[in-house]
């Protein structure tokens, strides 16, 4: 039975209601949730259901519920183990840092972040240019960086039709330009003679 554990906790979840924390019937609930996404996190194969475990988990020991920070620590590192390079972990856990006045540990997890982002954008073999609406380049991954033949640093100013396309106009069919317009998705072949 796929995702038996984290449907029951969530319907027990949604009957839950923080209004009436301290009553037992409506604590047992909570209770009972927890339990579930526990057992959930222990047995589920599948990694999406296995993270919406965790997830709810974390949420369930939020302030609105059990309010309890150091059980939804291990979970939110886990869930980092279990997907690296899904940068809200490392958010939702330096938030947690921060509300507890952990300054220092509320930074480092963020670098991390940054750390892991850079690793994969970076490890990405396809080439990758994030541009603004005037063209200029803002990032560049590795691989677009050494295709145009500067370091990703020196990339960002540069208008992308200058090194790209060796133009000193925007090419008429370039979908950059076309997405600004009608800020719909474009694809463009272009074949060009260098």
């Amino acid at each position: 039975l796929i995702g038996v554990y984290f449907f029951l906790g969530n319907s027990y979840d949604n009957l839950y209601k923080p209004s009436r924390k301290g009553e037992p019937e409506n604590d047992a609930y909570l209770t009972k949730a927890v339990a579930a996404y526990k057992k959930g996190v222990e047995v589920e194969q599948d990694k999406t259901l296995k993270t919406r475990c965790l997830q709810y988990l974390v949420a369930a020991y939020g302030p609105d519920k059990l309010d309890d920070p150091s059980q939804a620590e291990p979970l939110l590192n886990e869930m980092i183990k279990l997907d690296p390079a899904e940068t809200a972990n490392y958010v939702m856990l330096s938030k947690m840092y921060e509300d507890a006045g952990q300054y220092d540990a509320a930074e480092q997890t963020l670098v991390r972040a940054r750390e892991e982002w850079e690793n994969t954008f970076n490890g990405v073999p396809d080439l990758i240019a994030i541009i603004g609406t005037d063209h200029r380049i803002l990032r560049v991954n590795k691989a677009m960086a050494d295709s145009i033949g500067v370091t990703p640093e020196q990339a960002a100013g540069l208008r992308c039709y200058e090194v790209v396309h060796a133009s000193a106009t925007i090419p008429g069919n370039c979908p950059h330009a076309l997405l600004l317009k009608d800020g719909r998705e474009h694809t463009a072949e272009i074949h060009e003679d260098n």
